[in-house]
């Protein structure tokens, strides 16, 4: 794989997540949509959020993937590639 096939597949990443970190997302998202639809609404007032299903994780924010600058660099040092500056 080229540094520039890897670059690609990392920005497709962004768009679209893909791996066992999105499949963990859309099961939590299943898993609250259940959650909800049994849910007595005099019991629990505030409904269930798929953060409630990943409890080892730190909720995800849109657009929080700070910068990749170093570590596009250090994969692309580490497969061979020129760095740019």
């Amino acid at each position: 794989m080229s540094s520039r096939e890897f670059t690609e597949w990392l920005a497709y990443y962004r768009l679209e997540p893909f791996g066992a970190d999105a499949d963990d997302r859309r099961m939590a998202q299943l898993m609250a949509l259940i959650a909800n639809v049994n849910r007595d609404p005099k019991r629990r007032k505030q409904p269930w959020t798929p953060e409630d299903f990943l409890p080892n994780r730190a909720p995800r924010r849109s657009g929080d993937v700070g910068d990749l600058r170093p570590r596009i660099d250090a994969a692309m040092a580490a497969f061979g590639g020129l760095r740019k500056r």
